[in-house]
């Protein structure tokens, strides 16, 4: 998503995704085209870092080849913006389902794609009504709410690149797991931010039921890891 790392004021987060997104265009054409075989052979168990990389890259290029939405509307720019967040989210849940061994990680990710594939539907359904809700900011709340939305989404994409350059060596499920979960608190960040602005019955319910569904995901999250996944 070009025009956000150009609005972004993290100076970290455009090195960071610039580079990332670089180095992975070299893992993807040489892991997709070049070692099909060496894929089939990897031990599910074992780390892998072109792996990881793909499932972490995938949670976030939703995002990052999607125009970011600044429509002078805070509910219409959540909505939206919030499709590509969610789409992260269900391609890296279906990776994992791939290259995953453990069951519990597995059924987390087929729950993030049957829920969040809704979602979208719904957002969506909103998106296409002509009658779309504006909450009427002034101008200086509606920057804040822009300058807000953009500091939380680098927050979360410098967590998450953080993910796959540990020195550590873990699994795939590992790397899905902690990913997910920055992934997760960049929505809650933007559904509690959103509540701050919003009167519209339909978006504080939406933004409500993510911050509700996703922060169990994360207590989940975070026992999984206490086990030494």
């Amino acid at each position: 998503m070009k025009k956000i790392i150009l609005t972004l004021t993290c100076v970290t987060i455009i090195s960071n995704v610039g580079n990332f997104n670089i180095a992975n265009a070299h893992y993807h054409d040489n892991y997709r085209h070049h070692n099909i075989n060496t894929q089939m052979q990897v031990d599910k168990f074992n780390f892998d870092p072109l792996i990881n990389n793909e499932i972490v890259d995938s949670m976030h290029m939703p995002m990052m080849n999607e125009e970011f939405v600044q429509s002078g509307n805070v509910d219409k720019d959540f909505v939206t913006n919030m499709i590509p967040h969610h789409q992260g989210a269900i391609d890296s849940a279906k990776l994992i389902l791939e290259y995953g061994s453990n069951e519990e990680v597995k059924a987390i990710a087929r729950n993030i794609i049957k829920t969040q594939t809704k979602e979208i539907e719904d957002f969506n359904e909103l998106l296409a009504n002509e009658d779309f809700s504006n909450s009427n900011l002034s101008e200086k709340a509606y920057a804040e709410f822009v300058a807000k939305e953009k500091e939380n989404m680098a927050e979360m994409m410098n967590k998450m690149i953080a993910v796959t350059r540990t020195r550590d060596k873990k699994t795939a499920d590992y790397t899905f797991i902690l990913a997910m979960k920055y992934h997760h608190e960049g929505a809650i960040k933007a559904s509690k931010q959103i509540l701050a602005y919003t009167k519209n019955p339909q978006i504080r319910k939406i933004a409500k039921n993510i911050i509700k569904d996703q922060a169990k995901e994360i207590k989940q999250f975070d026992k999984l890891i206490e086990q030494g996944l």
